[in-house]
């Protein structure tokens, strides 16, 4: 059982070393921020080896970003009617590459080929694992492999994901570098309540989203479907799903601009931003 309340993952100022810290109650944690850090999440939770330092850059609250990201698409019953489709019998399944990583408050660069291409957003509720890989898990024993949850924002170059050109295959569109920031804390599965939670995103301050989450498929049934004649390892972050409203679907069409700046915020799991820049 984890032992920290908000788990947080930063550069620290004093010997540009990582570290793991809990926040504690803090909801909002900002460069100067001084903690009880910590080498690993393991050490943390023995409280061996830790020492005060100060907070120089957060990073996704993860052990590790070297894994790909499993993402599950229509989980969101709004979200199936509003792109048209039927809610599927199982979760449709497709993956971002570990380089699609990205850290809370980090500028997002935009190429020229996504920036053309309808650069679009969707926020996601996350789960990560804790150590030790996962096979044939049991839904009844999902909830011993999560470490927690966060909040993931799925960025998206929406013309690649049109039908007549990608067949319906998302992963091309959503798996550019940095197309998905994570953050800004890691809040554990006995401290967090999915069916007492909501989910807003905000563009410039303009409420884009606005959805309880209401998954079809909760965290437990994707971590078990996954992880089915499959080894998931340690440190697998999972974008469970979104609740559409986003660009794409609705009216009017809106993709992101240059300079905008982007919010999503989770009940209990605070405010994830990142900022785009065309490049």
């Amino acid at each position: 059982m984890s032992t920290f309340s908000r788990l947080i993952k930063f550069v620290a100022s004093e010997d540009n070393k990582i570290y793991f810290a809990d926040a504690g109650v803090s909801d909002t944690i900002e460069a100067g921020n001084k903690f009880d850090g910590y080498p690993s999440i393991e050490a943390l939770d023995l409280k061996s080896g830790g020492r005060k330092v100060s907070v120089s850059q957060l990073l996704a609250p993860t052990p590790t970003e070297s894994n790909p990201i499993y993402c599950v698409g229509l989980n969101f019953a709004p979200h199936v009617k509003e792109a048209g489709m039927t809610v599927p019998l199982a979760p449709p399944i497709w993956l971002k590459p570990a380089r699609a990583w990205a850290n809370p408050g980090e500028t997002i660069p935009f190429s020229k080929w996504t920036a053309e291409n309808f650069p679009d957003y969707e926020a996601w509720q996350t789960n990560d694992f804790r150590s030790g890989e996962a096979r044939d898990v049991s839904v009844a024993d999902a909830n011993d492999y999560i470490l927690g949850y966060t909040i993931g924002n799925d960025l998206t170059a929406r013309v690649h994901q049109d039908p007549p050109r990608s067949g319906w295959q998302f992963g091309y569109s959503k798996g550019f570098d940095k197309f998905a920031p994570i953050g800004p804390y890691l809040v554990p599965p006995s401290k967090f309540s999915i069916k007492e939670s909501s989910v807003q995103t905000r563009i410039n301050g303009a409420l884009r989203q606005n959805s309880p989450l209401d998954l079809i498929f909760g965290p437990q049934d994707v971590l078990s479907f996954i992880s089915q004649s499959t080894t998931i390892p340690a440190g697998t972050a999972i974008m469970t799903g979104t609740p559409g409203g986003v660009g794409w679907f609705a009216k009017p069409q809106v993709s992101l601009k240059d300079g905008d700046e982007m919010e999503v915020t989770i009940t209990g799991l605070g405010v994830l931003k990142n900022k785009v820049k065309f490049v």
